[in-house]
């Protein structure tokens, strides 16, 4: 539930434009091709970047660690191109 919650502070930072015309359909399409010739959706983009918002909202409260979710901030590119549909 956390890791859904950190889809939650995503769409409030980049609102609804960017969350719904780049995030949420890059999401869908992983989590589609999840252990489709290697791919793991844990380790995509959204999810690593949502994993790095609730740790940071839930501190020392987070449950991740327990179940080996990957964090990670957003990277440049991504950041541009969710900043561009704002």
């Amino acid at each position: 539930m956390q890791h859904e919650y950190g889809h939650i502070l995503q769409y409030r930072l980049v609102g609804l434009k960017a969350y719904y015309g780049i995030i949420g359909p890059e999401s869908l399409g992983s989590a589609t091709m999840h252990n489709v010739l290697g791919h793991n959706h844990r380790t995509f983009w959204t999810e690593t970047w949502a994993n790095h918002l609730s740790k940071g909202y839930f501190g020392d409260s987070w449950l991740g660690n327990m179940y080996a979710y990957p964090t990670q901030n957003i990277n440049k590119f991504n950041l541009i191109r969710l900043l561009m549909l704002r």
